[in-house]
């Protein structure tokens, strides 16, 4: 491939050479994109750094080319398994982020279908990546994430120049002005749901009934018909919202269920305020033996709300019921 094409920038990032650097490419073309992502996998080739692609098949298939024998040394994973939901993106990148490289700066090129699964899949993956800069701020890293402006809505572009506080094109970084810390993008951008409809199923819980609860929800499952498996996850979901809900919401709670043709969902509702702005967003500690409840949930569940309402803590879990979250890498 031409030189000018794998020149190495001056500097990994708009963060400089320490922690993480998290930038946006937005591009209208397959020449802008190749502009904006080959001297960021070039850079950490040329410093024998890891280099992992996630992005859609025929945007591999244009670095591949462009890269020629260089791709070799790049991990190119299929991004519908690994950018197919936020919780589980944000799962196989703390995985990736964890390992222990003796110092080297890993480089992520990731693009999702950012729009697909409708507004409220579309606005999570904005929540997930304002929480990525507090994840994994610490990780020496650089990830790039790609939105092609010409096939997205302008508020999803809006929303990435908020959530990345940094812009990359053609090889340059720059500061987003529009970003917003995360905390502040998380006040401004809570999760919306309407309420549970009226014939979905309800059991209340306390301390003393948390197996009733499970043997409840168990039988639920089963009038699904899901496979062993996909019913296993679900319950584990549900028993680690619930027990949660009895250590730190007061001890109580409600439990919903219902579903659709597509997804179960069940809504976990139980007395107090949600103080915590990134619930369930950051990884926890590997010797921590709890609060693992809703960061499990986001490894199996489609999508997982938190909010405060008039009637306290709602949690809401959404499980495919075709979709199975990946095995840990």
């Amino acid at each position: 491939m031409p030189a000018d094409q794998c020149a190495a920038r001056q500097d990994p990032g708009v963060t400089g050479s320490a922690g993480l650097s998290h930038e946006a490419l937005v591009y209208r073309s397959d020449q802008e994109f190749l502009d904006g992502a080959l001297p960021i996998l070039c850079r950490g080739l040329d410093r024998g750094e890891p280099v992992l692609v996630a992005v859609p098949a025929e945007r591999a298939k244009l670095l591949r080319d462009a890269l020629g024998d260089r791709s070799g040394s790049v991990r190119f994973e299929d991004s519908e398994i690994w950018c197919a939901i936020p919780g589980w993106t944000l799962g196989a990148l703390n995985g990736y982020l964890r390992r222990d490289r003796s110092g080297a700066r890993v480089w992520v090129l990731a693009e999702a279908l950012w729009d697909a699964g409708g507004p409220a899949r579309a606005a999570e993956w904005s929540r997930m990546q304002s929480v990525l800069n507090v994840a994994f701020a610490s990780a020496t890293a650089s990830v790039v994430c790609a939105y092609d402006a010409g096939v997205l809505s302008p508020a999803t572009i809006a929303a990435a120049r908020a959530t990345h506080p940094g812009l990359t094109s053609g090889g340059q970084s720059a500061i987003s002005a529009g970003y917003q810390p995360p905390a502040q993008y998380a006040a401004a951008s809570p999760p919306s749901l309407n309420s549970p409809p009226v014939d979905a199923e309800a059991v209340s819980f306390d301390v003393r009934a948390l197996g009733s609860v499970r043997r409840w929800a168990q039988t639920w499952a089963d009038r699904q018909a899901l496979g062993e498996d996909h019913a296993r996850d679900l319950l584990i979901a549900v028993h680690e919202i619930v027990s949660n809900a009895v250590e730190h919401g007061g001890g109580s709670g409600i439990a919903r269920f219902w579903g659709s043709p597509e997804s179960l969902f069940c809504e976990v509702t139980s007395p107090g305020v949600l103080t915590h702005p990134f619930p369930g967003y950051l990884p926890p500690d590997l010797g921590q033996p709890r609060g693992r409840g809703l960061w499990m949930a986001r490894q199996i569940c489609t999508q997982v709300d938190v909010r405060s309402g008039p009637r306290g803590v709602d949690v809401r879990l959404t499980f495919s019921r075709t979709l199975t979250a990946p095995a840990p890498d």
